[in-house]
């Protein structure tokens, strides 16, 4: 398994980060139903299990910070799966 870490830094205070989070995932959750097998939220994280990886978001006041496992394929491909999720979390945080 290879192993992905991203923090993207925000402005935005913890609560309407992790609001923005949310609803980003509500709004995506028939697009990533493939793959995306189980999210569970805290007040301030979110865990995620899915076909081939799991990982934690942890939004804090002035950051968000992912860490994840990936399993086969995605392990073959580390750079552009953080690429992609840093770049989503970016256009959500960035509204």
């Amino acid at each position: 398994m290879a192993k992905i870490a991203i923090q993207v830094e925000h402005a935005l205070g913890r609560q309407a980060a992790f609001e923005r989070i949310r609803m980003a995932a509500e709004e995506h959750r028939d697009k990533v139903a493939g793959f995306v097998q189980d999210l569970t939220w805290t007040s301030d994280s979110v865990r995620v299990q899915g076909k081939g990886f799991s990982g934690e978001i942890r939004v804090g006041e002035s950051s968000v910070d992912v860490d994840a496992e990936l399993g086969f394929p995605a392990s073959l491909m580390p750079m552009k799966v953080r690429k992609e999720a840093e770049a989503w979390l970016r256009k959500v945080l960035d509204g």
